[in-house]
């Protein structure tokens, strides 16, 4: 199995943090263009902020998971 390690000036790490949100009350809104503008919105914010999501998916319309890659800089 492959490991793809990152540098940074004093570290080596390969951080991954698995994610869940929820939706209040688990109302079924994650759908549609609700959906398509969240994921287009969470890959803006992480190209910001310099993370990247390995895995997106969003889980009956109710929940999001994401899969993390962050440097050790950023805080969860």
């Amino acid at each position: 199995m492959y490991t793809k390690y990152f540098t940074l000036p004093t570290s080596v790490y390969n951080l991954n943090y698995h994610l869940i949100w929820g939706t209040k009350y688990r109302n079924k809104v994650l759908k549609g263009h609700v959906e398509e503008v969240l994921k287009q919105s969470l890959y803006d914010i992480a190209s910001k902020y310099g993370f990247t999501i390995a895995h997106m998916e969003i889980g009956k319309d109710d929940h999001i998971h994401l899969l993390v890659s962050a440097p050790p800089k950023l805080s969860v």
